[in-house]
């Protein structure tokens, strides 16, 4: 290869893409029993550390982006898991 620092394995965007995907992975089984998504878990996470948030204070806290957001509250509110007021 004429540019072997442009490999793949040698791209750190990678490395933590690959990262982020193992943690995820780790957390599927607890989460797929609870019948929860990775997302919709990190919204918990952060509603539990707060009583009352804004959504925007909540993407914020989560860095989700604010469309995706818009469906993870949905269908978190379908499935009674949180109340929006």
């Amino acid at each position: 290869m004429k540019y072997p620092q442009l490999k793949l394995d040698n791209q750190l965007c990678h490395r933590l893409y690959m990262a982020s995907n193992s943690v995820v992975r780790a957390y599927r089984d607890a989460l797929n029993a609870l019948e929860l998504t990775y997302p919709q878990y990190v919204v918990m996470m952060a509603l539990w550390e707060e009583d009352k948030i804004t959504i925007a204070q909540l993407l914020k806290k989560t860095a989700i982006d604010g469309g995706a957001m818009t469906q993870i509250l949905k269908k978190m509110t379908d499935k009674q898991l949180l109340v929006v007021i």
